[in-house]
């Protein structure tokens, strides 16, 4: 099922008719995360974020920033059931958008993309404006001292006790994830 062919773009056409939402001065800044199906073919990918943007932007959302869905390995295989059948996927088209809008949109695009047969799998998080830089991160393997090594001295400093950055306990980083995941 396409992203236009559900029933949830009903919801769409009521919020945009209802006045008392009022988008501005209840809106927060949001970061809709998502994985799309590998079998979607290249060219109908850009379609597929047409049309989750379109979603954002009938409930009067606002653009900040966005990552078109680049294909992606992924960490672990995740399975979805489409047309009654389970398919497991080990890559998908990952995206992302930035955006503001009131709490209300975000429930209408969670209803539409749970039903969406594209949409491997979505997070939506409340964020900030200011974050909104990307930085690709490099896996450069562990760090170990070489005795000789002049830039080993640099490499041990990074890691020194002395100078680590404070931890978090488990439930901590728990509470701290709960607070930014939208339900």
């Amino acid at each position: 099922m396409s992203l236009e062919n559900t029933d949830v773009n009903n919801d769409l056409n009521i919020l945009s008719g209802v006045d008392d939402v009022d988008t501005d001065s209840d809106s927060r800044v949001y970061e809709l995360a998502f994985h799309l199906v590998p079998t979607l073919p290249e060219e109908s990918v850009a379609v597929e974020f047409s049309n989750i943007k379109s979603l954002i932007e009938k409930a009067k959302g606002h653009f900040i920033s966005e990552d078109f869905p680049k294909m992606r390995v992924l960490a672990y295989s995740i399975s979805k059931k489409i047309k009654a059948a389970n398919h497991t996927f080990d890559r998908a088209y990952f995206g992302w958008i930035k955006f503001e809008a009131s709490p209300e949109v975000v429930e209408i695009l969670k209803k539409q993309l749970d039903l969406s047969d594209v949409v491997l799998r979505y997070l939506t998080i409340k964020t900030v404006k200011e974050n909104t830089l990307y930085t690709q991160r490099t896996y450069k393997g562990p760090v170990t001292k070489k005795p000789d090594d002049a830039s080993s001295e640099v490499a041990n400093e990074a890691v020194s006790p002395d100078k680590a950055v404070p931890s978090m306990s488990e439930a901590e980083i728990d509470k701290t994830i709960d607070s930014l995941v939208i339900n």
